[in-house]
């Protein structure tokens, strides 16, 4: 049963920027910053680390092994995981597997095991008709959080969460990302939003994120469309998203046979849509339907959701992935269209730019919101 505090623990956890790092002498950190202490946003640090983690990952494995019983009847997880396991099967036998390959299927497992995990943690919860779900497991834990981001920054002006020993890893990305998350539960109440939204936009221009303030911008003429044809907006809200879909294919059909386009946009999106033409210029297309060798260029970082998952695990690997997480917008369109809008505008405009689904901290997180949204619990506590 829920208990009587307002907010739930479990999302505190998982919304929480606390990361843990492995130094290459084996001890560990809780300290990890882009930047040289004292000279954040002026010089890059040079430390090397072994590998780092948001604590939330900790919860995944746990829930994980406590549900591994149901999890592996999991029709979605059984497919993608039997599809990751041949493509990697493959690579090892040719011994040409990259490090960033291995990456993005662990990326992927993970995400995928969050989903089934937090299904079946959902499944577990009592309903309490006194209980306003969204509020407790959505809305609370994250104005706790904004508020301690806010007051952290405002203190020591620069990544520190709380305390100087604790460092947000990916202060200048992720953890926006994270916060547009929520936005869109808040699109009931204006001046709510209206609050949130500047805070957005003050972390994006703290963090330097132009990716935040594209989507920003994209979602002012869709809160107003949403304000003023909300039934209409519901009703063609999941061919509006299919459509939102065609255009990430488009945006990669562009990069490949106009690259010149590159000379006219933003530096960030010039270096994307090279990477873009690298990638399927160099790229036997056979590789791309059965990537059973590993291609020199999959070793890169190509800053692109779609194209990293097809580079590892080709185009049928990214049609399972993709094609479950679109299913699950689909019908939280339904369900919250607000909530649906900002994770599709993570999701998909997002994930041009960054790897917001294979990222532990935001994929975890984006997976919260899928299952939750479409969730038994949900949907009565709505009806109720």
């Amino acid at each position: 049963m829920i208990k009587a505090q307002n907010f739930s623990y479990l999302a505190i956890i998982l919304l929480t920027p606390f990361f843990i790092s492995l130094k290459l002498d084996y001890s560990i950190s809780f300290d990890r910053s882009l930047w040289v202490f004292g000279e954040f946003h002026l010089k890059r640090s040079t430390e090397q680390y072994l590998i780092t983690f948001p604590i939330s990952l900790i919860v995944i494995l746990f829930y994980a092994l406590k549900f591994f019983p149901v999890i592996v009847r999991h029709k979605y997880f059984l497919s993608l995981f039997a599809w990751l396991f041949f493509v990697t099967l493959g690579n090892y036998v040719f011994g040409e597997m990259s490090i960033m390959s291995v990456k993005v299927t662990l990326a992927m497992i993970v995400f995928i095991l969050s989903l089934c995990v937090f299904d079946e943690y959902f499944s577990t919860v009592d309903f309490d008709s006194t209980v306003a779900f969204e509020d407790y497991y959505i809305l609370a834990p994250f104005l706790i959080l904004l508020s301690l981001l806010i007051w952290s920054f405002a203190f020591y002006r620069d990544d520190s969460f709380i305390v100087p020993m604790l460092k947000v890893y990916d202060f200048d990305q992720y953890l926006s990302y994270a916060l547009l998350l929520f936005i869109g539960a808040f699109f009931k109440n204006t001046m709510q939003l209206l609050v949130v939204f500047i805070c957005l936009l003050v972390f994006a221009d703290i963090t330097r994120s132009d990716g935040i303030k594209i989507i920003l911008i994209f979602l002012i003429p869709i809160y107003i469309l949403y304000k003023s044809n909300f039934h209409w907006l519901r009703k063609y809200s999941v061919t509006i998203l299919t459509i939102a879909c065609s255009l990430i294919i488009c945006y990669q059909a562009l990069a490949y046979f106009y690259p010149n386009i590159q000379a006219v946009m933003p530096l960030t999106l010039s270096a994307r849509i090279e990477k873009i033409h690298t990638f399927y210029a160099n790229t036997d297309w056979m590789m791309l339907l059965f990537p059973l060798r590993d291609l020199t260029v999959r070793s890169d970082h190509l800053h692109n959701e779609v194209l990293q998952a097809i580079s590892a695990t080709g185009v049928l690997g990214a049609l399972l992935y993709y094609g479950m997480i679109i299913n699950r917008l689909q019908k939280i369109m339904r369900v919250n269209l607000g909530s649906g809008i900002s994770v599709a505008l993570v999701v998909i405009v997002g994930g041009a730019l960054v790897l917001p689904t294979m990222h532990p901290y935001t994929g975890i997180l984006i997976a919260f919101f899928l299952s939750f949204y479409n969730s038994k619990l949900y949907r009565q506590s709505v009806s109720a």
